[in-house]
């Protein structure tokens, strides 16, 4: 395990969190000045702000040598960007 590897894989962490942050209070921010019909790019770029998250968390584990997370294939199919679930 590199500590520059683990400062790194955090900051990135630090950063996709603020992210996700500020693009809920901008989601918010168009659903109280009635801007609907930009929620749903913003709410797309939300999910993808999360997934990274997801993707991150699971650099940040390889880095300390770990296993990796569970998370169902199809929701990280590259197929799947962008579009909703039909559940």
């Amino acid at each position: 395990m590199s500590a520059r590897a683990l400062n790194e894989a955090d900051r990135h962490l630090a950063e996709t969190r603020a992210h996700i942050k500020r693009q809920r209070e901008t989601i918010q921010t168009l659903q109280r000045d009635g801007h609907e019909p930009d929620l749903p790019q913003a709410q797309g770029i939300l999910e993808t702000l999360e997934r990274s998250l997801t993707v991150l968390l699971e650099n940040r584990l390889a880095v300390l040598g770990q296993p990796r997370l569970c998370v169902p294939s199809k929701a990280r199919s590259p197929a799947n960007h962008g579009r909703k679930s039909r559940a």
